[in-house]
């Protein structure tokens, strides 16, 4: 492990690069780098030397830049990437990451942002995938990554047109993971072709945490209502963020286990009226949902409760 934190970083990391291209087997590498406020750093070609790297470590600060140049796809026993905190990642070659097949773990804040990541099916902890209308960024590429663990965000469901492109997703499949997030990124497509979305992106039954983020679909898709055999029936926490459909917050009785309930930004006058058999729910926060005036009869098993922000 290497620890730098001179302004001169970038100077003092390529020639050392450099000299450690001599250590050709070389399996682990880590360098803790403490740069100022919006430094950049550009690793040098020779990277692309340590053919038998396994596992690389580049830990950053979250305002620190970093840029991976073409030669890092070389790296094609890597498998496990850390840059820490980092918020400002670019690829230089973003179309060849394709070629690390090993990789099964990327450690970043940044925006895994290359195309066709489908092709690493060993890939088991991106940061999040965000989808495009471009090519190599279509929800196909999700489908064959069923060693994903963890927690995945998904962001740019506006993009997906149809319940059937969702299906491509198969979130079903994906049985390791524990929290998924969905993400509309703007109001770009009907609410019923969200709420067709949202049907075709059924997690698998073993999931504990959900969150739904900008969701504008006029109601619950079959597998939250308890009408779909592989659904996640044993879900402990789940939260809402900037639900803008007017009326009542919908049935979540499947939920039996639920023992977390956080609803944010929601239009809803009302919480669920059978929300008092939700009978392990301990934590409830409701915030900024201006239009709820009272609240139903709560389960007997609360044990946290906080209402803040939702009127003057």
């Amino acid at each position: 492990m290497i620890h730098i934190e001179s302004s001169t970083a970038c100077k003092v990391l390529a020639s050392m690069f450099t000299k450690l291209t001599e250590l050709r087997k070389l399996r682990v590498l880590k360098i803790d780098f403490v740069g100022l406020a919006d430094a950049r750093f550009s690793f040098p070609d020779s990277i692309g030397q340590f053919k038998h790297l396994r596992y690389f470590a580049f830990v950053v600060t979250a305002f620190v830049g970093l840029t991976l140049p073409g030669a890092f796809t070389k790296l094609y026993h890597m498998q496990v990437v850390d840059f820490g905190s980092c918020h400002c990642l670019d690829f230089s070659r973003g179309e060849d990451m394709m070629n690390l097949v090993n990789l099964r773990s990327v450690i970043s804040w940044a925006d895994f942002d290359f195309p066709n990541v489908g092709r690493l099916i060993w890939l088991q902890t991106p940061p999040f995938f965000r989808i495009r209308r471009e090519q190599g960024y279509e929800p196909h590429q999700l489908k064959h990554l069923n060693k994903l663990q963890g927690k995945l965000l998904i962001c740019g469901l506006e993009n997906v047109q149809s319940k059937e492109d969702a299906l491509e997703v198969d979130l079903a499949g994906k049985e390791k993971l524990t929290k998924v997030v969905l993400s509309w990124d703007d109001d770009s497509c009907s609410p019923e072709v969200e709420a067709e979305v949202l049907e075709g992106l059924c997690p698998s039954k073993y999931l504990e945490r959900l969150e739904l983020w900008n969701y504008h679909g006029a109601r619950l898709p079959s597998w939250m209502m308890g009408k779909h055999n592989g659904s996640p029936k044993n879900l402990k926490e789940l939260t809402f963020r900037g639900w803008i459909q007017l009326g009542p917050a919908p049935d979540l009785g499947a939920f039996i286990h639920l023992q977390s309930l956080f609803l944010s930004g929601c239009n809803w006058d009302a919480l669920p009226g059978n929300i008092e058999h939700l009978t392990s729910l301990k934590t409830l926060i409701i915030e900024s949902c201006k239009n709820m005036r009272s609240l139903p009869t709560l389960p007997n098993s609360l044990e946290e409760i906080k209402v803040r922000y939702c009127s003057e």
